[in-house]
């Protein structure tokens, strides 16, 4: 009895009118795309980055802007291999401008640098700095490296007095909570109109 059911099978699958017929080359056709997108997804490796921050410059969204009034925004992408960007808890803390103890504080981790004040502590050279807190920026996937953008901006950039027309680059560096410095990057020169 059960041969019969078989050869039913067989032939209803044979049966040119059946919906459940499907050539040979066609289920090889089904085979092999399917081994192909489980090949394909098994071997993409995850993102390796280094454990020490690393940036580039993106964008800057003027070259000219008015004393006092415009902002400006510098854009640029970050890679981490060990996902350590960012504090959850951060300080409010301010850093005396020109004091290199602010690369130390435990929570700032974005450092902007003016190019047009410098400070000499104990024979090294320090540029004025800005400080921001980077938000933190959780690992996903399975694996801890992490890459994305950030975006600062700057708001009341002022020239030095007695100057018409002031310019400025700034450079930035990231800190992760380890403690690593990324690479340092710069923008162009910016003109600032002071009057």
């Amino acid at each position: 009895m059960s041969n019969f059911n078989l050869n039913f099978l067989k032939s209803h699958i044979q049966d040119t009118h059946s919906p459940l017929r499907m050539g040979k080359s066609c289920i090889a056709c089904v085979v092999v795309w399917v081994l192909f997108i489980l090949s394909t997804q098994s071997c993409v490796e995850p993102p390796r980055f280094p454990n020490e921050p690393a940036i580039e410059l993106v964008s800057v969204s003027a070259d000219t802007i008015q004393q006092l009034q415009d902002s400006l925004y510098i854009e640029f992408t970050f890679t981490d291999g060990d996902g350590d960007l960012g504090f959850e808890d951060f300080s409010t803390d301010d850093c005396e401008l020109c004091d290199s103890s602010c690369y130390s504080h435990p929570t700032f981790s974005l450092f902007i640098l003016d190019s047009r004040f410098i400070n000499i502590v104990n024979g090294d050279t320090i540029r004025c700095l800005k400080t921001f807190n980077v938000p933190y920026v959780p690992p996903k996937g399975a694996t801890d490296a992490i890459s994305g953008s950030f975006t600062v901006l700057l708001t009341n950039e002022f020239c030095i007095p007695g100057k018409a027309v002031d310019t400025v680059s700034y450079s930035i560096v990231v800190k992760d909570r380890a403690g690593n410095f990324s690479n340092r990057i710069s923008t162009d020169k910016i003109i600032i109109l002071c009057n």
